[in-house]
């Protein structure tokens, strides 16, 4: 599986991501939301990586510049995630594992319901939420930095991706107006 990310899909550019309402969120899916904590209401792509009532635990590794994500006490098997190159981009994935530790027991979202940790100093998915992590765990905004994502956010399920200068992005855009 390659990253999917930020890598592939600009759609700043032009680049078209079609997804679909399912009432199901599983994992491994790449949802798309609205991140309502935001005043300007952006749009995010994660990947969900645990569902209501997994426990998620991450381990720093320096000896390879990663972090291990634990589901349930099983490690993710996880080739799609950007691997950090140098100490500088170390130094940034190392900030966003500090700030999961930092979370768990806080309080999130509006309703200030409690984020129950882990032993490990991990944190349990509270009912009705996702725990969603960018493939690009070096510079992603994602369930590390602002807690698990309520289901009910979800707009949809990526199913593929056009890009820009695709044909078939180019005969949707002439169809739809789209750009």
């Amino acid at each position: 599986m390659r990253p999917l990310l930020n890598n592939y899909v600009d759609t700043d550019t032009g680049d078209m991501v079609l997804i679909s309402k399912r009432d199901n969120v599983t994992y491994n899916d790449i949802v798309v939301f609205t991140d309502k904590t935001d005043e300007d209401n952006k749009q995010l792509i994660k990947r969900v990586i645990a569902l209501p009532g997994d426990k998620v635990d991450m381990e720093l590794v320096p000896e390879s510049k990663s972090v291990n994500v634990y589901v349930n006490d099983t490690l993710l098997d996880e080739p799609y995630v950007i691997q950090a190159e140098d100490d500088n981009q170390f130094s940034a994935l190392t900030q966003k594992y500090v700030n999961f530790k930092q979370r768990a027991g806080w309080l999130y979202w509006e309703n200030k319901t409690e984020i129950e940790s882990t032993e490990r100093g991990g944190i349990v998915v509270p009912e009705g939420c996702m725990f969603c992590l960018g493939d690009n765990r070096i510079d992603s905004y994602d369930s590390r930095s602002f807690g698990p994502v309520p289901i009910e956010w979800c707009e949809g399920i990526v199913e593929g991706i056009l890009l820009k200068d695709s044909f078939y992005t180019q005969v949707l855009s002439t169809l739809y107006g789209l750009m």
